[in-house]
């Protein structure tokens, strides 16, 4: 995905497939950040929001943030998320055999 003409803030849709299921959501990029990814190091990100889908474990009010790096591969590095009851977090823990040179990570 190009993101290059995408303004912060700003609802860009999105299209997605789950269990047959076609669903029409938006994601909000929320700008540039560097992080610290427990294991892999600092990174420089592109910080992302979406709303998620309601169901067993989401009630479709929250906001999945995601953090991808900030170079031709994209990768998405960190995630967390509320849900029902408390937060789920997720983070990237090896890259192996990527496209391009990971140009994000500064140390």
């Amino acid at each position: 995905m190009d993101f290059s003409g995408v303004s912060d803030g700003d609802p860009q849709p999105i299209v997605f497939v789950i269990d047959d299921e076609v669903f029409n959501m938006y994601y909000r990029y929320i700008g540039k950040e560097s992080i610290k990814v427990p294991g892999m190091g600092k990174f420089r990100t592109m910080k992302f929001a979406a709303k998620v889908v309601a169901g067993e474990v989401f009630s479709g009010e929250e906001e999945i943030v995601l953090w991808v790096s900030d170079d031709n591969n994209k990768v998405p590095l960190l995630f967390e998320t509320p849900i029902k009851v408390g937060k789920v977090k997720g983070r990237l823990s090896i890259a192996e055999n990527l496209k391009f040179p990971l140009t994000s990570k500064i140390n």
